[in-house]
This record gives C-alpha cells, sequence and structure tokens, in this order.
C-alpha cells in the first residue's frame, strides 16, 4: 500500500480571472467550492474506469493578505483512507495575496483495502471522496487546510455499480494449517545463523530474514500473481522460476504452460534468479486456471533454494479462495 497515488501537479503561473477547464472521464462528480481561513477552493473531480484513475482540477485563490505557499494535496476515500503522491510531497507553490492558480492532480486511491491486499488493485470508486488542500501563510508555521467533499451523482454511481458487479476473485494463504509449526522444526534443522522463524498470514509468509507478499485474482479462467519478496537476512536465495506454480490437489491442472517474469527491484541486476541480502524482486506470474471448490496449493519446496542445494521450505502451502463484491 505504499506506491497509492499518482499526483502531477500542473500549475500556471498565479492570474488573475483564470477559466477552468472541465475535466473529463467516465464517472463525473458534482463539483463544489470550499473557503476556508484565507483560501477559496474549486474542484473538478473525475474518474476513469479503465485506468482507474482520478482527474482533480482545482482552482486555488488566496482571499487573505499574506502570500501562502501550496505545500500538499491528498484525497480521503470513504472510511478514512489516505492517499498520497507516488514521488512524494508536490513542489511548493507560491500564491501572493489576491491571485488565483489552477493545479491538475491525478490520483490512484485505494479505494477497497480488501480486494487491494487479496488482488493489488484498487477497488471500485466511491461516492464519496473528500480532497484537502494544505497550505501556510508567509511569516506563520501553523499548517491550514481546506477540505473539499465531492459526490458522484446518485444515479450515477447505481449505474456504476450495477455494470461493474463482476466480483473480485482471488487466492490468500491458509492460516488454519500448520505450515508456520512444521516450518519451523524444518528450519531448525537446517542450522541457520539465525534463529528459526516461521509466520503465515493470509496475504504474507515469513520465514527467518525472507518476506513473501502475494497477490492474485482470477480473470476470464486465468489467474494473475504477483509475489514481493524481501531477503533481510544474510543468506542469499535462489529462485527456481519453473517450480513455482498453482495447482489443484485432485488433478493435473499443475501442467498447464505458465508465464513468470522476474523483475528486479533491488540488488544485482546480473543474476535476477538470486537474491541476496536487502534485496527486492518482484515475480510476475500468469496461467489459465481453473479451480472452481477444489483444494489449491502454491509449490514453494523447490522453487525457493539455499546454498544451491537446500531447500527454504519443507513443503507447499495450501491457498484458500477469496470472493469479495
Amino acid at each position: 500500500m505504499l506506491l497509492l497515488v499518482l499526483l502531477v501537479p500542473i500549475a500556471g503561473s498565479c492570474n488573475a480571472g483564470q477559466k477552468i477547464k472541465g475535466p473529463k472521464g467516465d464517472l463525473i462528480y458534482i463539483p463544489v467550492t470550499q473557503k476556508s481561513e484565507f483560501l477559496s477552493a474549486h474542484l473538478d473531480l473525475s474518474a476513469n474506469i479503465k485506468s482507474q484513475e482520478m482527474l482533480a482540477v482545482l482552482k486555488l485563490t488566496n482571499t487573505g493578505s499574506k502570500p501562502m505557499t501550496i505545500t500538499e494535496v491528498t484525497i480521503n476515500t470513504e472510511g478514512g483512507l489516505q492517499s498520497f503522491p507516488t514521488t512524494g510531497n508536490i513542489k511548493p507553490i507560491i500564491l501572493p495575496a489576491g491571485r488565483d492558480t489552477l493545479m491538475t492532480t491525478r490520483f490512484r486511491p485505494v479505494n477497497d483495502v480488501k480486494v487491494y491486499q487479496l488482488t493489488g488493485k484498487n477497488g471500485r470508486f466511491k461516492l464519496n471522496y473528500k480532497v484537502s488542500v494544505f497550505y501556510k501563510q508567509q511569516g506563520d508555521d501553523k499548517m491550514f487546510s481546506a477540505d473539499l467533499n465531492v459526490q458522484l451523482p446518485p444515479d450515477d454511481y447505481t449505474a456504476y455499480t450495477k455494470t461493474y458487479a463482476t466480483p473480485f476473485i482471488g487466492y490468500s494463504f491458509n492460516t488454519a494449517s500448520n505450515f508456520d509449526q512444521t516450518e519451523r522444526d524444518y528450519l531448525g534443522t537446517l542450522k541457520l545463523k539465525d534463529p528459526a522463524f516461521a509466520f503465515v498470514a493470509q496475504h504474507e509468509i515469513a520465514v527467518t530474514g525472507l518476506n513473501i507478499w502475494m497477490t492474485s485474482y482470477c480473470e476470464n479462467d486465468t489467474l494473475y500473481a504477483q509475489f514481493l519478496i524481501v531477503n533481510h537476512d544474510a543468506y542469499a536465495v535462489k529462485i527456481i522460476p519453473d517450480s513455482l506454480d498453482f495447482a489443484c490437489k485432485s488433478d493435473g491442472t499443475k501442467g498447464n504452460s505458465k508465464t513468470i517474469i522476474l523483475e528486479k527491484i533491488t540488488g544485482s541486476q546480473q543474476n535476477k534468479e538470486v537474491i541476496e541480502k536487502d534485496g527486492k524482486l518482484l515475480i510476475h506470474f500468469k496461467k489459465r486456471f481453473t479451480s472452481s471448490d477444489r483444494q489449491v496449493i502454491i509449490s514453494l519446496k523447490h522453487a525457493f533454494i539455499l546454498d544451491g542445494s537446500r531447500a527454504l521450505f519443507n513443503n507447499n502451502i495450501e491457498l484458500v479462495k477469496v470472493r469479495l463484491l
């Protein structure tokens, strides 16, 4: 949930009387104007369903007697989840007294935390949002904010939710199994430098210093999954892509063709299959896969190797199919 928002400021010079060009998108929220202390803000907000981006066009007017600095713009989804720029705060914008400016910002807010944790997708757009503009007056360290609460026309939101009513389906790790205990026992036999440790949550596995986060979703008889792997330990781990797989216990779906791409985030780019201390690796997985309600496992035992020969995992782990509306 770290890279949640794309914020691109396009602020022209401060000119009085600028005209706003309304946003274009699939969902057009009701425009709103908010007058807070020293600042008048007008917002036009729209959403692009395909790209999952939101476009905010802001006209900001300094109604005070001193210059001000616009420091940041954020968006809050219904329920209070706040999203920030992916590249840090926007560059401060100096707005003289009595002047106005236009600012165009793009957001990719996480609309549903459970959907995001399961699939990596942002979830469906919400009926309501709050866009906040933070600013300071010259010579004053106090932070002010103008909060603009916007709503999609109710009929438009009803039509949107009916059209895009397909549930989100993916897999999580089975936390009810004894995987963590048997893995701890197995790690003890490997006599690694660090104490044996194993932990499994719905979307995360931690084994000594190695952390694996999984997102997945099913679409048109195809399974898409991503694994973010971070190595905090001193030992290197080799990934065997062909051994990583999703399969049903009861049939031969393991033999279906799959596509696996390794993306090295940090660490040596020469050998993408080896993740060393402080290294980060992203695995993109795709496979034609239909499981119905059969038990599904993910193959880990031969996919993560220590010292060229020893398996990091003692066994594979069962998965739980999750359906979110």
